[in-house]
């Protein structure tokens, strides 16, 4: 703003013309480059779909599985009646958003057309699904039996179904242990070679001849019918204890906990908290955190009022990832607070506390 003298107020002289004239849109929360930046982006990605899938057999499209759903909601149909296949990885994906998204793209029940993909910035492109994975997987979605007997028995418990992710991969490229934690160590010739490598990732490894076994004593044999008893399979369970993936924004535990440990909340909170990240019927991504209530105090609408807005503030401070997907959700990227009772049982711990599920 030239009316006003840089020695007078520098921030003016430079960004006044800018807050005169900025607007932020209706629908957004917040604007700046990587919000704008975000949205052509996906306005661009369609454009190419529309102009160039026509003279292809077919549009391959590699993303987050929320970009990917974000892309394709609502978009025209010379999106979605291109012939689309679809590549994601950096976080899990449910049946049900396969499903989701399937719908979106015209294509219900061809599974096959979404693949999910494992690997790391070290060790480079591990493994992917494959008809039969997948096969497998989406069978055990609909049997708490099966999911528990293929995928261990943690994930036939009653409750919300949870799946690990389940690739193929060659042990001739890269060899795969189980340490006695549970987690998976890479020995990989990567760009840069990595040995008895950890990623803080848990899973679970298996031979054809295993995942044959395994489907035999869940009474699914055909599901086996493919399956080589030397091929190699990858179960990741994730690093759950390490960090939610919402958006594709990590949210680790010391995000939350300048603002569950706030001065203001010292009286009403312990101090204990879970983070977790939930999915709709249509795949919208939110946020829960559980705080527990200190003895004797009483939840309130204020002070879970209270509690996330310290968490926003406090993850928008800290997580540049965060930043961008809040500004572009809105208050649908707020967290979800539940104050839970004092001693509660998923509080209650002899060692470490589990800050996430």
């Amino acid at each position: 703003d030239r009316s006003v003298r840089p020695q007078d107020d520098l921030f003016r002289h430079v960004n006044g013309s800018w807050l005169k004239e900025a607007r932020i849109p209706d629908d957004k929360a917040s604007t700046g480059a990587f919000i704008e930046l975000r949205d052509q982006a996906e306005q661009a990605v369609r454009e190419i779909i529309t102009v160039a899938g026509p003279h292809y057999d077919q549009c391959i499209v590699f993303g987050y599985p929320p970009v990917i759903r974000e892309l394709f909601d609502g978009a025209p149909e010379d999106v979605t009646t291109q012939d689309i296949r679809i590549l994601v990885g950096g976080e899990p994906v449910s049946e049900t958003w396969r499903s989701k998204i399937l719908e979106m793209v015209g294509r219900p029940g061809d599974a096959d057309r979404i693949m999910v993909v494992y690997g790391s910035t070290d060790t480079n492109f591990i493994g992917h699904e494959t008809p039969e994975t997948i096969a497998i997987r989406r069978a055990a979605a609909e049997d708490p039996g099966l999911n528990g007997t293929v995928f261990g028995a943690q994930y036939g418990l009653d409750g919300p179904l949870v799946q690990p992710a389940f690739v193929r991969y060659e042990p001739e490229l890269s060899y795969i242990e189980v340490d006695d934690e549970g987690y998976l160590l890479f020995t990989v010739d990567a760009s840069v070679p990595v040995i008895r490598y950890r990623v803080n990732d848990r899973g679970d490894v298996l031979s054809g001849a295993e995942l044959r076994e395994r489907l035999r004593k869940a009474g699914r044999e055909e599901l086996a019918a493919g399956l080589a008893d030397d091929d190699a399979y990858l179960l990741v369970h994730g690093r759950t204890d390490v960090a939610a993936i919402f958006n594709a924004a990590n949210i680790y535990p010391d995000m939350i906990r300048p603002a569950v440990e706030h001065l203001s909340l010292a009286r009403h909170l312990t101090g204990k908290f879970v983070v977790r990240v939930v999915a709709d019927e249509e795949q919208q991504q939110t946020l829960e955190l559980d705080v527990e209530l200190g003895a004797g105090v009483e939840p309130t609408d204020d002070l879970a009022d209270h509690v996330a807005q310290l968490a926003v503030a406090s993850l928008r401070q800290l997580s540049a990832e965060y930043r961008v997907v809040h500004g572009s959700r809105g208050r649908a990227a707020e967290p979800r607070i539940r104050l839970v009772p004092h001693g509660d049982r998923r509080f209650r711990s002899s060692g470490k506390q589990r800050t996430v599920e």
